[in-house]
């Protein structure tokens, strides 16, 4: 479903808003799930001491991109993609309801230049302050786990572990 909007105006996320989250096609960002049988948004600790290294964080927020912003603006994923990151990237998706699924609030948050997508098209996604870092965690991987990779952004090219 398309939507209509003003750039720089906030309105509210519709639940079928796809929204788009971009990493760089590296193995501290992106994972290989066995159980899922498909690539993932990193949110395990291999990095722990770099805590900028995990794709899927809510730290306080969790950035995506609503697509239907972009594209009303002419953007492509691959434009998207190139402007987030300096590095090769990818985009995975996910709806609003599924973020609010896991009890994540969905707040468009039109940042940067008005006019100047992808900063007009940001939505924020917060989980509650009561929260522990455990409970953050496990949220994370639930919404990583629901994130799909958008195929238009190019492929992934992080290999899947040996077995």
């Amino acid at each position: 479903m398309t939507h209509s909007f003003d750039c720089g105006d906030s309105v509210e996320v519709p639940d079928d808003a796809l929204l788009w989250r971009v990493e760089e096609d590296r193995d501290r960002y992106i994972v290989y799930s066995d159980d899922l049988g498909r690539h993932v948004p990193r949110v395990d600790a291999r990095w722990e001491a770099d805590r900028q290294k995990k794709a899927v964080e809510f730290d306080p927020e969790l950035s995506v991109y609503w697509s239907d912003h972009l594209v009303h603006d002419s953007y492509s994923i691959g434009e998207l993609c190139s402007r987030i990151r300096k590095r090769r990237s990818v985009a995975f998706s996910i709806s609003a309801e599924q973020l609010r699924s896991e009890n994540v609030r969905v707040q468009h948050e039109p940042d940067g230049l008005l006019g100047y997508p992808p900063g007009c098209a940001h939505v924020s996604g917060y989980l509650g302050p009561e929260l522990t870092d455990e409970d953050r965690r496990a949220a994370a991987w639930d919404v990583a786990s629901m994130m799909h990779h958008v195929a238009e952004s190019g492929p992934i090219t992080v290999s899947r572990p040996p077995r």
